[in-house]
This record gives C-alpha cells, sequence and structure tokens, in this order.
C-alpha cells in the first residue's frame, strides 16, 4: 500500500518533469527552424529524402515511456536537422 503512495506522490513531479522537456524540445526545433532561416541564403539544396524502411512495429509502451519516446525522436530529427545544415553550409 505504501508504494502505491508513493508512486501517486511523484506523478505531480513526472508531470513537472515531462512538462519541462517538452518546453527544452520546443524552444530546440524553434531556434532550428531559425538558424535554418538564417543561414538559408548561404546553405546548398538538401538532396532528396530518400524512404527508408519502415521501422516494424515497436511493443506496446506504457504512457510515460511513449511520451519520452516521441520527445527524444523530436531531439533526434533536431540533431539530424542541425547536421543537415553544417554539410550544406557554404562559407
Amino acid at each position: 500500500m505504501e508504494q502505491g503512495r508513493d508512486a501517486t506522490q511523484r506523478q505531480p513531479q513526472v508531470r513537472e518533469s515531462m512538462d519541462n522537456l517538452e518546453g527544452v524540445c520546443l524552444q530546440t526545433e524553434e531556434v532550428v527552424n531559425r538558424l535554418e532561416s538564417r543561414l538559408e541564403s548561404v546553405l546548398r539544396k538538401s538532396p532528396p529524402v530518400c524512404d527508408g524502411d519502415k521501422e516494424k512495429k515497436e511493443k506496446e509502451r506504457v504512457p510515460l515511456a511513449f511520451a519520452i519516446n516521441e520527445l527524444l525522436i523530436r531531439f533526434k530529427i533536431s540533431e539530424m536537422r542541425i547536421d543537415d545544415i553544417i554539410n550544406r553550409i557554404e562559407v
């Protein structure tokens, strides 16, 4: 019974941390958008995107794990966009 109460008490902390992480992810995406926009005049055209094999369906996740994974994907996309900008910049 004590363990269930502890989990209930931690839920607001987890929600707050997830909200903070979501905010940082959104800010990162906005910064990448501004960077790309600002450097547009000195960037080569992006090569066409090739659709790779679709990933197999992953195992069903608990909601928290799913939310964390979604944020990880968004951060990875931002990372890939920055890497693309670095590769395309002509200075």
